[in-house]
């Protein structure tokens, strides 16, 4: 994640590995034709992840005459990642391979205070380290709400006033001694949907995901690049204001695009239909609304009234 610029060395190689990502079993040749690199470099870059241990031979192709081709798969066993997926009411963390295989999860009660809250990953990170001790963790990719500076690891502007210039990398790089790769969390959906999702968008030209939760995103993949915008600020729409009530308040103002259409203003509005003291699943907005429609399904007249206006 991010728009770094990386030498064309490197960049070959992660071509490669996305490659074997997205296809799961290739062969040299067949690498070389879909990258659009020659058969030598192919060769070459093949024989350095496979001493690196990143990638493995799986077996011969189904021949069509002559000598049958190798086939190579990524290695699932040397290598683990972790991601970490915070929001407002709880944070998730999972181990997986370099193939995403899901090893194992876990998830916590964010915290009210940013670095309690990255303290608290901190400590679920290394306890994961020392359970899976044989492998290699090769880094830590976070994803987060709110205005991200993904190339310095900043949270410039969170979803609360406290996350405001919250220097996620550096303070858990100091901690952890791993690579760690922060990026907004719509933007980080997006690039997962892309490369992990539907088969139909592995080769799209443009992705265009929107994410509605406790807030409201949108992200944007074109030639399988994030697109960011100017100052890492596409898609950030939640807080445009389409309701005039008076107010200029920084966050969550409430005549913005979040405080009417987001999971959190229909569990609210349910709220106040209802005369609930909260939401149907406290803490969880999208799990509440996921409870609310099933509730309108089952002919819940507050359920059914919260989502109209929503919509």
């Amino acid at each position: 994640m991010g728009n770094t610029r990386l030498a064309p060395a490197r960049l070959n190689r992660a071509l490669v590995l996305r490659l074997l990502r997205r296809h799961r079993r290739l062969s040299r040749v067949e690498i070389a034709r879909r990258s659009g690199l020659s058969e030598a470099s192919v060769s070459r870059i093949v024989v350095e992840l496979a001493e690196r241990h990143l990638i493995s031979e799986e077996g011969p192709a189904r021949s069509t005459g002559g000598r049958p081709a190798v086939r190579l798969e990524l290695d699932d066993t040397h290598f683990r990642s972790i991601g970490v997926d915070m929001h407002d009411w709880e944070t998730r963390l999972a181990a997986g391979t370099l193939r995403g295989r899901l090893m194992e999860a876990s998830h916590f009660r964010t915290p009210a205070e940013p670095y309690k809250v990255l303290e608290v990953i901190a400590e679920r990170v290394a306890d994961l380290r020392r359970r899976m001790k044989d492998c290699r963790m090769e880094g830590i990719g976070v994803s987060v709400r709110g205005l991200v500076n993904s190339r310095d690891g900043v949270v410039e502007r969170g979803s609360d006033p406290a996350w405001t210039k919250i220097p996620v990398r550096e303070f858990l790089e100091e901690r952890l001694k791993l690579p760690v790769f922060v990026e907004n969390n719509v933007r980080a959906a997006a690039f997962a949907e892309y490369h992990y999702g539907n088969p139909d968008v592995l080769d799209a030209h443009c992705l265009l995901l929107v994410k509605v939760d406790e807030g409201i995103g949108v992200s944007m993949v074109v030639e399988g690049e994030l697109y960011y915008g100017q100052h890492m600020a596409a898609g950030e729409f939640g807080q445009m204001v389409i309701a005039d009530v008076g107010s200029s308040a920084r966050h969550d103002r409430p005549g913005c695009l979040e405080k009417l259409a987001s999971d959190t203003a229909t569990c609210e509005r349910y709220r106040q239909l209802d005369g609930a003291r909260r939401c149907p699943a406290t803490g969880d907005v999208t799990a509440g609304v996921r409870r609310i429609c099933h509730m309108a399904l089952a002919g819940g007249r507050a359920a059914v009234r919260a989502h109209p206006e929503t919509a």
